[in-house]
């Protein structure tokens, strides 16, 4: 391989690195921000007898929602260690 396509080709790598860490970075922030709304948008959806069970239920909602988005967010922090890792070997070579 020449000099010159293994510094392409870390370049490359280096910058899906990048990117996949910054989309991770993301989805983790963003799962801080999911809401918990009781009244799954209808205003009129709760009976004021069953309030707490609503709160209950849209708490874990939420957590289903952040869930989902800590393993997204985990598995494109993974990518981001081997896409790294990759153009760091590649770049000795």
């Amino acid at each position: 391989m020449t000099t010159a396509l293994a510094k392409s080709i870390a370049v490359v790598l280096a910058f899906g690195g990048l990117t996949s860490g910054l989309l991770a970075a993301w989805l983790w922030e963003k799962s801080t921000r999911v809401p918990v709304d009781p009244l799954d948008g209808d205003p009129t959806a709760v009976v004021p007898e069953l309030e707490q069970q609503a709160w209950w239920a849209a708490q874990f909602r939420a957590n289903q929602q952040i869930g989902r988005l800590n393993v997204l967010a985990a598995r494109w922090t993974a990518a981001a260690v081997v896409l790294g890792t990759l153009s760091s070997i590649v770049g000795v070579l």
